[in-house]
């Protein structure tokens, strides 16, 4: 029994010691900086989106139904001759007809004329029966066959859009208004739709039959081919040209498959009928995902971005020390991170950030890492860490974020605190070469 008390009280000191350190998920906006900002004369932005292949898909589709005229008017000269000769060859045959039916009826009375027995040698010996009339073959109209119009496989794979509301939809400049005075205009010009001839493909899975209660191998047929639709874009001020670029990303083939059938019948049944609705959904899922590539790397390059961040502030709780400092820190970091979208200058958000992180270094001060009961422990002072790191970013100072980040890779973080320590230098990394490019 004392023993067991003893081991109790042992328990309960280590727990009274330690500090339970709170992550408290904070999410905020932030306006992030353009890696190559525009003049400061830009004050405006205007897009369009030109289908390049919309001219080629003209030029076929009105060499196609040139063509087919062509054939066409090629078939009704065939179809009036054939007419024609019809009739003539109508008015041979009612000739030819009445002079099968004379030469029948003749030949009819003359059998007639003949005795029995005569009939009956002639039928024995001269294998001779009774006369039959040899009518000519009714005449037919030999008309060709009829062409049918095929659209150009331009018109076939190729999407025709909206280009207005796609550039409204999908190229828009984070920071700048749309309009024309002192503005980089914008010029998407999408190339077209390509694709491979699908390909068979034929792959094995094991399947347990419940009829036969055993796995067996079970055939499963698909269609694979291969896809892009490159793009080039353009950005140009009154001042020149900024960016002028066939976009190599953009010119790469991607992978489509089809579903998959058990036999190859039921997919060519499938292909046979959904086609034509597959691709064009596959034409604009590819146009509308490059457009939003498009958008994506000319604002990360040029736009001020409004982004979200999602991140832990850690304060302490502690019933037998006081943490107030700390939880004052959290209080003027969060409320300064709420401030960071409002103002890429972050004149009203740096004194809250700087308030906190003045108290944290204060804090940090105490720390002793390798005394469990010090207000300031190794955990406490891990927390404190990410806290400044964090804080050090968003206050644009990159030198000292970075001197702590390498610090607390020496202090054996554990995975989880190592992840999140590369996080944060992925973030601050990105953020500086951008603070760096504006200022």
């Amino acid at each position: 029994m004392k023993k067991n008390l003893f081991y109790l009280l042992i328990l309960f000191s280590m727990n009274a010691l330690g500090q339970d350190i709170e992550k408290i998920n904070t999410k905020f906006d932030y306006q992030r900086l353009p890696l190559k900002p525009l003049n400061k004369d830009v004050k405006a932005y205007s897009s369009i989106v030109i289908m390049a292949y919309a001219e080629k898909m003209g030029t076929d589709k009105a060499s196609a139904e040139k063509k087919y005229e062509a054939e066409m008017e090629d078939y009704n000269k065939k179809v009036t001759i054939a007419d024609e000769q019809f009739r003539i060859d109508l008015a041979a045959y009612d000739v030819k007809h009445k002079e099968a039916e004379a030469q029948y009826q003749k030949e009819l009375a003359e059998w007639k004329e003949k005795s029995t027995g005569k009939r009956l040698m002639e039928k024995t010996m001269l294998n001779e029966t009774k006369p039959q009339p040899r009518y000519p073959s009714y005449p037919y109209k030999n008309y060709p066959v009829r062409p049918v119009y095929v659209n150009p496989e331009s018109v076939k794979t190729q999407k025709i859009f909206n280009t207005e509301a796609l550039a409204s939809t999908y190229i828009k400049l984070d920071g700048y208004p749309l309009g024309k005075e002192n503005a980089v205009n914008i010029t998407v010009t999408m190339l077209g739709f390509e694709m491979n001839e699908p390909v068979l493909e034929m792959v094995e899975k094991n399947e347990y039959n419940t009829a036969s209660k055993a796995t067996v191998a079970v055939r499963f047929y698909s269609y694979t081919f291969s896809y892009k639709h490159p793009m080039s874009v353009r950005m140009e001020t009154k001042s020149g040209v900024i960016l002028d670029e066939y976009l190599e990303a953009l010119n790469t083939y991607k992978t489509a498959k089809s579903g998959t059938y058990k036999t190859q019948y039921d997919l060519e049944q499938w292909w046979a009928k959904s086609k034509d609705g597959y691709l064009a959904t596959l034409a604009e899922n590819a146009a509308t995902g490059n457009l939003k590539y498009i958008d994506s790397l000319m604002n990360s390059n040029y736009g001020y971005t409004q982004l979200k961040r999602e991140t832990d502030i850690r304060i302490v709780k502690d019933s037998k020390m006081n943490y107030s400092d700390i939880q004052e820190a959290y209080e003027s970091a969060a409320a300064g991170y709420a401030k960071l979208v409002d103002d890429p200058s972050k004149k009203e958000a740096l004194p809250e950030i700087n308030k906190a992180i003045e108290l944290w270094e204060a804090a940090i001060k105490e720390s002793n890492p390798a005394d469990k009961k010090a207000r300031i422990d190794a955990d406490v002072t891990m927390a404190l860490y990410f806290n400044l790191v964090e804080g050090y970013i968003w206050a644009d100072e990159y030198d000292k974020a970075s001197k702590l980040l390498a610090k607390m890779n020496t202090m054996d973080p554990s995975k989880k605190e190592r992840r999140e320590g590369e996080e944060l230098y992925s973030l601050m990394k990105d953020l500086r070469f951008r603070y760096d490019a504006n200022y």
